[in-house]
C-alpha cells in the first residue's frame, strides 16, 4: 500500500494543479480538437471526461487510504486501492495521449509537459518497472 500512497500523493497534486489551470482558461478559449486514427473529437470534452473519471478514482483511493491509516484489516481494500490509483494513472496517461494528438493542447502546453515526467518519476520510484505492465493490463 505504501507504494500506491506515494503515487496517490503525486497524482492528487497533479489533479489539483490541472483543475486550477483549466479554470484559468476563459470559456471562449478552446483546447481544440484531438485527432486519433482519423477521428476527431473536442479536446475539452475528452479531457473533462477523463479528468472527472480520474478525480473519482483518486477520491475512492483517498477514502481507502484514510480508512487504512487507522485500521486496515482487509487485504481487499489494498487491492481496490491500488487498482483505483492505477485507473487514475491510466486516465492521466490518456490525457497526455490526447495532448500528443491535439495541436492546441500542445500549443497551450496542457497538461504541462513537466507533469508527464513527474508522473513517470513517481511510478518509477514507487512501483519500479511493474507499473507499466499493470497499466497495460487495465
Amino acid at each position: 500500500m505504501d507504494r500506491s500512497v506515494g503515487v496517490l500523493d503525486v497524482l492528487s497534486k497533479l489533479v489539483t494543479s490541472w483543475a486550477e489551470l483549466l479554470k484559468s482558461y476563459n470559456q471562449k478559449e478552446s483546447l481544440g480538437d484531438v485527432t486519433y486514427r482519423g477521428k476527431s473529437a473536442d479536446a475539452a470534452g475528452v479531457v473533462w471526461g477523463l479528468f472527472n473519471d480520474m478525480k473519482e478514482e483518486l477520491r475512492k483511493a483517498q477514502r481507502i487510504s484514510d480508512a487504512c491509516s487507522t485500521d486496515c484489516k482487509w487485504k481487499a481494500n489494498i487491492d481496490v486501492f491500488e487498482l483505483d490509483v492505477i485507473k487514475a494513472a491510466y486516465n492521466i496517461d490518456a490525457i497526455f495521449m490526447a495532448k500528443d494528438h491535439g495541436p492546441v493542447m500542445k500549443q497551450k502546453n496542457f497538461p504541462p509537459e513537466d507533469d508527464r515526467k513527474t508522473m513517470t518519476d513517481a511510478f518509477n520510484k514507487f512501483y519500479n518497472d511493474d507499473w507499466k505492465m499493470i497499466i497495460k493490463m487495465n
